[in-house]
């Protein structure tokens, strides 16, 4: 469905004169990460609100997109699987966050391990996007403060917002695992 309405809008822009011919390809494929993103967003979103954790669910978007634009991870071969598999994490988190508070200790614990794994193994390129040494360099270090900086402000929340403290927990913690899980297969 995506893929059609992104079609049926680069059509209607090239023939309105917005948008060159040999540029259709490009908004296309545009246009199916937006519709893909906001999809993945709205669905989070309304589920947030049913649960009322729409705080919660904030922090885990912008952790989650913000940190592995220069992490990497794990990427889906299809959209649907995107969508799925990132609704899926968020409502992984969600539930975890519910039930089991992570202690000072833990977050320390979660701060170290997956700053080493950043810098052993990050940023985990998608096929489809190769980086440079030096992108790879710059998103490492990008990675590293982000992921620190946002495990410092799970710990600073422990005892004040011990839900929020949690997500960005579970938020990490699903981080560093999507950038294992590529890593392994790729070393089997």
């Amino acid at each position: 469905m995506n893929h059609k309405l992104s079609v049926l809008i680069s059509k209607q822009l090239i023939k309105l004169g917005a948008v060159p011919q040999e540029q259709k390809d490009i908004y296309v494929y545009g246009l199916e990460l937006i519709f893909s993103f906001l999809f993945c967003v709205t669905t989070i979103f309304a589920v947030s609100l049913f649960v009322h954790k729409t705080i919660e669910a904030l922090v885990f978007m912008v952790l989650f997109v913000l940190i592995r634009q220069f992490t990497g991870g794990l990427h889906a071969n299809t959209y649907l699987k995107c969508q799925l598999y990132t609704i899926g994490g968020y409502l992984s988190v969600a539930f975890l966050s519910s039930k089991l508070l992570p202690s000072f200790a833990l977050h320390a614990i979660l701060i170290m391990v997956g700053i080493v794994i950043i810098i052993a193994i990050g940023p985990i390129e998608s096929e489809k996007k190769p980086l440079t040494p030096q992108d790879r360099a710059r998103n490492k270090k990008i990675g590293v403060a982000l992921f620190g900086s946002a495990g410092i402000g799970g710990i600073a929340t422990v005892s004040v917002h011990p839900a929020i403290s949690s997500t960005i927990f579970y938020s990490l913690s699903l981080i560093i695992i999507l950038m294992i899980i590529p890593y392994m297969e790729r070393r089997e």
